[in-house]
């Protein structure tokens, strides 16, 4: 199967994970969904490993495997980012794609200290963060600084939390950063621009 993720960020995550001689065992925070990035990873010969949260993301990275027919197992456990079940330096590789900025940002600097215990010395992690300029308007209720509640269908709301340029710098004071970069999705609707997601991505290395 050619498999293309979408989560397009990650290729470069990749590209400097394979540039290492580290063993190949990856760590997914965040892992479940209906395109989960790890097949990518296991496509390259990684261990891989993840957790998420919600039953349903686990169960529908389950069924991307089974509409693929691929015999393999994602090792995707049911598991919380902010209390990672494995050892100290377990891990070569850890990142979470669109997933720790559902976290509030005390949440944030608990989980980012959990990737840096399993990561192993020189280890690389990938975060991306929303940012601020994020058109969020009236679009949800502010309930911290940079934290909202916003509308994700059906009546329902989820934690969204959004960071000036610099501000999660201070997660990655034990990490050389090796990559920092901004991007900015415009979304429409009919044809017309109603609203932009703008994210802080990073790669880092453990020192």
């Amino acid at each position: 199967m050619q498999f293309i993720s979408r989560a397009t960020p990650l290729y470069e995550f990749l590209r400097l994970s394979n540039g290492t001689n580290h063993e190949k065992r990856v760590l997914d925070c965040g892992a479940g969904g209906a395109q989960p990035p790890l097949y990518l990873f296991y496509q390259h010969g990684y261990q891989t490993y993840g957790i998420d949260i919600s039953e349903d993301a686990i169960k529908a990275s389950e069924n991307f495997c089974q509409k693929n027919n691929l015999n393999i197992d994602l090792n995707i456990k049911k598991g919380d980012m902010r209390t990672i079940e494995y050892e100290d330096e377990f891990f070569s590789f850890v990142y979470s794609y669109n997933s720790i900025n559902h976290l509030s940002k005390s949440d944030i600097i608990k989980t980012m200290r959990e990737i840096e215990r399993v990561l192993t010395p020189d280890g690389l992690c990938y975060v991306n963060f929303g940012s601020e300029d994020s058109e969020i308007g009236d679009r949800g209720e502010k309930i911290g600084e940079g934290e909202y509640l916003l509308p994700i269908g059906n009546n329902q709301t989820a934690l969204h939390t959004f960071h000036t340029d610099n501000e999660a710098d201070s997660y990655f004071r034990n990490f050389k950063l090796l990559r920092k970069e901004k991007s900015i999705l415009y979304r429409y609707e009919k044809g017309e621009l109603q609203f932009l997601i703008c994210k802080i991505h990073y790669i880092g290395k453990k020192m």
